[in-house]
Order: C-alpha cells, then sequence, then structure tokens
C-alpha cells in the first residue's frame, strides 16, 4: 500500500495568518445584476450544421442588459420575503451559449462539437467569448469563459428550462484591469430568444480604492422597481453570506491510503445586501455588502474536490472540478425557530486558485464557483423549487471560507410569503 499523501503542513508561526486568511477571503467586491434581453438586439441562433430545419440549435450568440440587482430579505415564520431594487441598465452582457458534448474539455479558446439542443433533457453548455460592460461606453469591461447546465423543469404545469453556469474572469479593462474574479448565474433560457438570470460577480483581493465599508449614498433611497416580478422571471432571489459554525470545526476527509476527499463543513448563513456602483469619475468601482446580524441559517455539507491532484491546478484550462453531498440547509426565523429546511447540492462547480500578493500562504485557496438544483425540503419549504448557486472563496489551510450564496425560487408561492 502506498504511503498516505498528506496536504502540506505551514511552517512554525504560519497558524496567526488565520485571522488574516479570514480578512481576505471577507474583502472580496460583489456585483450582483439580473440579466435580461437587450431591447433592440434579438440574440443569434446557431443553427446545427447540415440541417436545413431551423428549429434545430446548437446555441446562440446571446445579447444582455444588465442593471444592478439589491435585494431586502427577511425570513420570518412564513419563509422569505425578499423585496428586489433593480437599476437603470447601463450593463451588458453578451456571450456565445454553445451545446456541448457531456465527455468534452471545455476550453475558452476551443469551439465544442456540434450538439443538437434537447429541452427536455439537461445538457451541458459553453459560455464563450464573455463580456461583461459596466458601463455603456465600454470603457470598463471583462472578458471571461464558463461552463453550465440546463435543466428542464415543471413549475405549477409550465415547462421550463432552467441554467446554471460559473466562469472565470480571464482580462479586463478599466476598473477590471489585472484583476482575479470569477461569476456564477443563475435562472432561465428559452433559447434563442428569451433570457432572465442572476449573475453574480466576484473580485478577490481589490486593489486599495475599489471598496467601501459604508453604505454606498443614494442606493439605500432606491425604490423597488416597477414590474420587477417580470424581470426576475416570476420567481424571486434570496443572498445569504456564509461563515465557518465555530461551534463546528472544518473536518478534512481522506480516503484510506490518503487522498484528500474535501471536507466536512458546517456554516453560518446570514442574509446579506450586496451593492455597488461606478464612481462618478467612471474610473472607479465602488461595492458594500450589509450582513445582519442574526443566523438566518445553517448550512450541512461534504464538499468534495482534490486541491492536491496535478491533473487539475485550478488554472482556466484546467479548473479543480467539485460537488457537495448531503447538503442541507435549515433556516431560522429571528427568534431561532426552525422554519423548514431545503436540501441542494452543488452538482457542477469549477474552482480557480487564487492568489494573494503578499500572503505567504503555502497551501492553495481557490475561489469556488457552482450550482445545483433544489432536492426537496420540509416545513415552509416543502414545496419549494428552485436553484442554488455559490460563489465561494476556500482556503485548506487555515480551513475557512466566506461564501456568497444565492437561492432562487422559481414561483412566488414556494417559500416566500
Amino acid at each position: 500500500m502506498s504511503k498516505p499523501s498528506t496536504p502540506p503542513s505551514p511552517p512554525p508561526g504560519m497558524k496567526y495568518y488565520a485571522d488574516a486568511m479570514d480578512a481576505l477571503l471577507q474583502g472580496s467586491l460583489y456585483l450582483d445584476t439580473i440579466v435580461n434581453p437587450q431591447q433592440g438586439v434579438p440574440n443569434i441562433a446557431l443553427p446545427l450544421p447540415g440541417s436545413s430545419d431551423l428549429s434545430d440549435i446548437t446555441g446562440a450568440q446571446m445579447f444582455g442588459q444588465a442593471k444592478r440587482l439589491t435585494l431586502k430579505t427577511t425570513v420570518g415564520k412564513d419563509g422569505f420575503d425578499s423585496v428586489a431594487s433593480i437599476g437603470t441598465a447601463q450593463s451588458g452582457l453578451s456571450f456565445r451559449w454553445v451545446l456541448a458534448p457531456e465527455d468534452e474539455r471545455a476550453l475558452p479558446d476551443k469551439q465544442p462539437l456540434p450538439t443538437l439542443l434537447h429541452t427536455g433533457e439537461s445538457q451541458r453548455f459553453t459560455m464563450m467569448d464573455v463580456e461583461f460592460r459596466l458601463d455603456e461606453a465600454g470603457e470598463n469591461t471583462f472578458d471571461g469563459f464558463g461552463t453550465g447546465r440546463t435543466y428542464p423543469t415543471e413549475v405549477d404545469g409550465e415547462t421550463q428550462l432552467w441554467v446554471g453556469a460559473c466562469g472565470k474572469i480571464l482580462s479586463g479593462r478599466g476598473v477590471f484591469a489585472d484583476v482575479q474574479g470569477t461569476f456564477v448565474l443563475n435562472g432561465t433560457l428559452t433559447p434563442p430568444g428569451e433570457l432572465c438570470f442572476e449573475l453574480l460577480i466576484r473580485i478577490l483581493d481589490p486593489a486599495p480604492g475599489l471598496t467601501s465599508i459604508k453604505p454606498l449614498r443614494g442606493l439605500d433611497n432606491e425604490k423597488a422597481a416597477k414590474g420587477a416580478e417580470d424581470q426576475l422571471g416570476g420567481g424571486s432571489f434570496t443572498t445569504f453570506l456564509g461563515a465557518p459554525d465555530p461551534a463546528v470545526p472544518i473536518q478534512q476527509d481522506f480516503t484510506p491510503d490518503g487522498r484528500m476527499l474535501g471536507a466536512s463543513v458546517t456554516e453560518l448563513l446570514r442574509v446579506v445586501r450586496l451593492e455597488y456602483d461606478l464612481g462618478k469619475d467612471g474610473t472607479s468601482l465602488r461595492a458594500h455588502y450589509a450582513v445582519d446580524d442574526w443566523i438566518a441559517g445553517r448550512l450541512v455539507t461534504k464538499i468534495r474536490f482534490n486541491p492536491f491532484d496535478p491533473s487539475t491546478p485550478g488554472t482556466p484550462e484546467s479548473p479543480m472540478p467539485w460537488r457537495t453531498e448531503e447538503t442541507t440547509i435549515t433556516f431560522f426565523d429571528p427568534k431561532g425557530k426552525v422554519t423548514g429546511t431545503i436540501g441542494a447540492n452543488v452538482d457542477e462547480g469549477r474552482g480557480f486558485l487564487a492568489t494573494y500578493e503578499g500572503f505567504p500562504a503555502p497551501v492553495p485557496v481557490f475561489n469556488l464557483v457552482g450550482f445545483g438544483p433544489f432536492a426537496g425540503g420540509t416545513g415552509r419549504f416543502s414545496n419549494a423549487h428552485g436553484m442554488l448557486s455559490v460563489n465561494a472563496g476556500v482556503s485548506v489551510d487555515p480551513g475557512t471560507l466566506s461564501n456568497m450564496y444565492v437561492l432562487r425560487l422559481a414561483d412566488a408561492s414556494s417559500g416566500s410569503a
């Protein structure tokens, strides 16, 4: 039997970096947006080569308008109550949505083999030539690449095609120059024309001056948008910030021969409100998140990944695959009473190696992004339909994390008052 492999240990004195790592992970910058079709710019279907049937498509060139999404969420005895404030359409998102074979390796510069869209089955896809434009002039943009999956679902007798996807920022300009970050989306799609999804962008270790620790003036008074329900696809979104439960330390899991399986994790969830804007000078990005001081939920899961596998080092070309098992989220009202539970595993995730300048960590820090549909519930959420997505920051040693979760409830009656 081979000698068990163990993760590298920090040199003497390194343990004091735990607090510093927490501060780094919690210092991420977030942009939360809702993406709808861009008015006046139709999406373009990508036909199946050699087919004369116009309904035979392999994807689409997508053009979306992205609006700032700010959520005020309360969790009470009746479940979630989320009020959405939606900004003006100054930002945009374009990408090629391309179906892909199940066993094909996804690469930023490789077109997948032509794969016919089947709306009745779950399929893999890639997001190629991703461009996110923060301003109308296109002076602050980033390029990226992502992968995802479709989920055909029936809600209240209506057939819907849910989509989840995650990706990596490859390059940027303006406020996105030289940043490292990821994105994850969660929503619905009716190819090739209609799209509605929440897009959560996370920037790690932003440069000094990019973030704000104070609420952004003007956004606090922003009123709930008229027609927000339509812009949100008829459902609702909630955001939670997850942190380690100090009463249940993170436990790394290994196989008998020493290969790392991942970790058993318990997180405490707090309701969080995300804000951002582009400064008046057009060259600075301000962001703020406000966290409620009471525990809204507890998430228990088994994360499955191996950060020491040399074949998946966490680069854009070879991201680290990850998933979760046995995930249960228990929700509480402000008095601590259980209101119900939701099961929701991440069934497709990608991990990207993160670096922090000046931080001599001897073991990997990963930016994990992933998604997965709900898998049942209890109590107030016994009939809940929806999807979870997460944009996470995870340190292997010291073992800590700071995870931003989005829950999309597919219809207003499935978990909100």
